[in-house]
């Protein structure tokens, strides 16, 4: 089959021994399909140099996030420390608070046993101003 766009350049390998097989014959692809091929490749080229670019940046961003999680990770390391701290602090308010309540409720205790002597004083002082005037306030 004839293709009209290969031809035979018959100027290659001129300096071949004799009994040589024909090899020296090489197909020329003609100016179009160069430059298609040119073109192509060109294109390829760039690609190979946007994906180079691209594969940079990404690394990069990968590089900067990398840093970023080790800080993250340091941070969270210092407020896991800051709140073992707190809850320790909270442990001791809790306790203090509880001693707190105990001292409370000992002085609720004391005030109502005062309470209690005030209303027998004043009992024991009605009586004796009682026998004292000889007349019952309640009788009158």
């Amino acid at each position: 089959m004839w293709r009209p766009w290969l031809s035979w350049n018959r100027n290659a390998g001129r300096a071949c021994r004799v009994g040589c097989p024909p090899h020296h014959l090489t197909w020329q692809e003609p100016p179009i399909a160069q430059s298609e091929i040119a073109a192509l490749t060109r294109r390829f080229e760039q690609a190979q140099e946007t994906t180079g670019r691209e594969f940079g940046i990404v690394k990069s961003d990968l590089t900067a996030l990398r840093i970023q999680v080790g800080n993250l990770e340091e941070k969270v390391a210092n407020l896991d420390q800051k709140v073992g701290d707190l809850d320790e602090k909270v442990g001791s308010l809790d306790r203090k608070v509880g001693t707190l309540d105990q001292k409370v409720d000992l002085l609720a205790e004391g005030l109502q046993s005062l309470g209690e002597k005030f209303d027998r004083n004043q009992a024991q002082i009605i009586e004796l101003l009682t026998r004292l005037v000889g007349k019952n306030p309640n009788a009158g």
